[in-house]
């Protein structure tokens, strides 16, 4: 009797329940049995970290890798560690070696590294050229300007080859506006050594110049165009013309017409090599 009871309180409670169940879906749904809960992950994960190193602490057994962003990584003893191909410790570890980490990812997010490649930093080669603004024996640089960016400053190595205008030189015959070109090696810490220094000495070139004659100075040997380059230096075997007539610089007069050709020399001054010049028409 007690089991028939009990079988039958069990089916009832069964039964109700199903109904409940069937009563909160809409009509004509089928209930469907609930998923399996997900079970969270529990085993480690492999990982890597490639940049370099920031810091190390071999009290914690720990090197900082310099990446975006940066991660601190564990590195047991069982790791194997490598530096410049050879076996190394973490003590033997500097900052702004090049590294590489593979180990595995806990479940607690701690990193643990099983292997550790680095490689020290070495130099690179570097070239680069502009115009030359300073030199220093004592110190054996030099600066150049190039046409992008900011100033250089070389170390000219004292095994160096250096040649200007073709010849070969030293660091004393470099002059301030040569054009330089350099090529070396730049150190671990940014020092940039040169061993090939090639300069050219900056050339006066051609200039043509037209206008109005807006002063002379026969006694300084000038005469001022306007509206521009103004200021010209007219030499005495400068060959001189007013009116198409040979003249001399004391024959130009303010206000005639003027074409100038001669040359721009290295510090910006025009000096004149011929001047035709032209008194204005007088007004009918």
């Amino acid at each position: 009797m007690f089991l028939r009871r009990t079988f039958t309180t069990a089916a009832l409670v069964g039964a109700l329940g199903a109904g409940l169940v069937a009563a909160s879906l809409p009509a004509g749904a089928v209930a469907r049995p609930a998923a399996p809960a997900k079970h969270a992950v529990t085993r480690a994960v492999p990982f890597t970290a490639v940049g370099t190193v920031q810091a190390t602490d071999t009290t914690a057994d720990t090197l900082t890798v310099a990446k975006s962003p940066s991660v601190t990584v564990s590195v047991p003893d069982t790791a194997i560690v490598y530096r410049n191909w050879t076996r190394a410790n973490l003590a033997d570890l500097v900052v702004g070696d090049w590294i590489g980490v593979a180990g595995l990812k806990q479940t607690d997010g701690t990193l643990v590294a099983s292997r550790v490649l680095v490689l020290a930093p070495r130099p690179v080669p570097f070239s680069a050229a502009g115009k030359l603004t300073a030199t220093d024996t004592a110190t054996a640089t030099l600066t150049l300007a190039p046409p992008k960016g900011a100033a250089l400053t070389v170390h000219v190595s004292a095994s160096a080859i250096i040649r200007r205008n073709g010849k070969v030189a030293t660091l004393a015959d470099l002059a301030v506006n040569d054009q330089v070109a350099v090529a070396g090696m730049k150190q671990v810490d940014g020092t940039l050594v040169a061993d090939r220094v090639l300069a050219v000495a900056p050339r006066p070139v051609p200039f043509i110049a037209f206008g109005k004659v807006s002063a002379v100075n026969a006694t300084a040997g000038t005469v001022t165009v306007a509206p521009r380059p103004g200021v010209i230096n007219v030499p005495t075997t400068a060959h001189v013309y007013r009116n198409w007539a040979p003249a001399t610089l004391a024959d130009v007069a303010v206000n005639d017409l003027i074409g100038v050709a001669g040359t721009k020399q290295v510090d910006g001054t025009y000096t004149a090599k011929l001047v035709r010049t032209l008194a204005p028409r007088a007004k009918a």
